[in-house]
């Protein structure tokens, strides 16, 4: 009971240390003094720092996200990937950077998990541009995020069509020339334009169903 009572004191004695040596993170200096110590083992120093990053990673995911309760899940995920990596991490004046490209990676993955449930709506093919492509009215950042990725895979389909529809897709889509148009320019019929375009939609529907994309 004693050597417990004395165990306790002493733990007691080394957070009030750790507290008053580097209040909290509040510098740069205390707070990669705080990181060194937490990468040496030390226990309290890690409650310390986890103590420490909560408030400017909480305010940072309810800035890129509109539901509190995923930024708090987010919030705990990142602390436990901070923790995991922090051996690994070489230079402790980087911390921060270091800190919110985990927290930046844990949205990422998150709505790219939920990918899958999001669709390119094909059929917008006909009238508008790509950039218009991706069915998603949310304003939340993490969604924007997402779909951002969406159009650039997307894009890297458009890329791996045939040469002529490749083309036409290019002329339809980003230029949003008319079918009339698009036969003048490379020498073709209309029917031929149409039959191309909507040929390269199928291929488009395939290429993305195979990254988790569905498409309509």
């Amino acid at each position: 009971m004693v050597t417990q009572c004395r165990s306790q004191e002493k733990q007691n004695k080394t957070s009030k240390r750790c507290r008053e040596e580097h209040r909290i993170g509040e510098t740069d200096e205390s707070l990669a003094m705080l990181v060194t110590q937490a990468q040496q083992g030390d226990r309290v120093c890690v409650e310390e720092l986890t103590h420490c990053v909560q408030p400017r990673l909480r305010s940072f995911f309810m800035r890129h996200l509109s539901d509190p309760e995923l930024a708090e899940e987010l919030l705990q995920e990142t602390l436990l990937r901070m923790l995991q990596s922090l051996p690994r991490l070489r230079d402790v004046d980087v911390f921060w950077p270091w800190l919110y490209r985990i927290a930046h990676n844990q949205i990422r993955n998150h709505f790219r998990d939920r990918s899958r449930h999001t669709t390119v709506w094909f059929s917008g093919m006909e009238p508008h541009h790509l950039d218009g492509l991706l069915h998603d009215d949310s304003n939340d950042a993490g969604r924007s995020l997402l779909k951002r990725e969406l159009k650039e895979q997307l894009r890297r389909a458009v890329t791996q069509l045939k040469k002529l529809p490749r083309a036409i897709v290019s002329m339809r889509c980003y230029e949003e020339l008319s079918y009339a148009q698009i036969s003048d320019r490379l020498g073709c019929t209309e029917i031929n334009a149409r039959a191309n375009f909507s040929r390269a939609k199928k291929v488009l529907r395939r290429q993305l169903k195979l990254q988790g994309v569905s498409g309509i």
